[in-house]
């Protein structure tokens, strides 16, 4: 992904070759004494953006405003056939896909390039508290620099 001042990438952006996302690092270096996280989720079937952060396998890239990289013992990878980052923890057994405001930024442009005059999210209660998934929409559907 480009630095935060420049123009988003075309929704044809493709990830690496080891299937993540250019310009992202996909783990933090991690703290060996540092317990994997296990995700849980509050109702037992779907899991809110919000909580993976709050459960500590995203964290704030420290180099992006508005990115998230892989922690606590979770690796962040990138489906190119989506465009949508996922979750990897080899200790906690767990794998999971998530939308996120590189992903979302990339469905919206895709959006406003075929005309379509907006978008859907599966549900708005797990945006941050900053609405970093909304607006990345809001960016990619082009309403906002």
């Amino acid at each position: 992904m480009p630095s935060p001042s420049s123009s988003p990438p075309a929704p044809s952006a493709a990830p690496g070759d080891d299937g993540t996302f250019p310009g992202t690092n996909t783990t933090l270096p991690e703290d060996p004494a540092r317990r994997a996280v296990h995700l849980r989720t509050a109702d037992g079937t779907q899991i809110q953006f919000r909580d993976i952060i709050a459960q500590g396998a995203l964290c704030p890239s420290s180099t992006r405003a508005g990115a998230f990289v892989g922690c606590g013992g979770f690796e962040r990878r990138w489906d190119a056939c989506s465009a949508t980052p996922w979750l990897r923890s080899a200790q906690a057994g767990q794998i999971v896909t998530y939308d996120d405001g590189d992903s979302l930024v990339l469905k919206a442009a895709l959006a406003r390039q075929r005309g379509i005059l907006g978008t859907n999210m599966f549900d708005v209660s797990g945006d941050t508290d900053a609405w970093v998934l909304t607006d990345a929409v809001r960016r990619g559907l082009g309403l906002v620099a």
